[in-house]
C-alpha cells in the first residue's frame, strides 16, 4: 500500500517511478534511460523510495504502525 501511495505522489510531482524507469530501459537501454533522469529522480528512485519502503517495513516489524 505504501509503495502505491509513494508512486502516486511521485507521479503527481512529475517524477519518474520505477515503472517508468523500467519502460525507459526497455526502450533506450540502461545507460540512456539513466542519463534521461533528472538528479531529483535519481535521488528519489535510488535513495528516497527504498528508504521509505525500508522505514515502513521497520515500523511494521517493530509494531509501531
Amino acid at each position: 500500500m505504501v509503495a502505491v501511495l509513494v508512486n502516486i505522489a511521485a507521479q503527481a510531482i512529475g517524477w519518474k517511478t520505477w515503472y517508468d524507469y523500467f519502460n525507459l530501459i526497455t526502450e533506450m537501454g540502461i545507460k540512456a534511460a539513466t542519463a534521461s533522469l533528472s538528479p531529483m529522480e535519481i535521488l528519489f528512485l535510488f535513495i528516497i523510495y527504498p528508504g521509505i519502503l525500508g522505514l515502513t517495513v521497520y515500523l511494521v516489524y517493530r509494531n509501531i504502525i
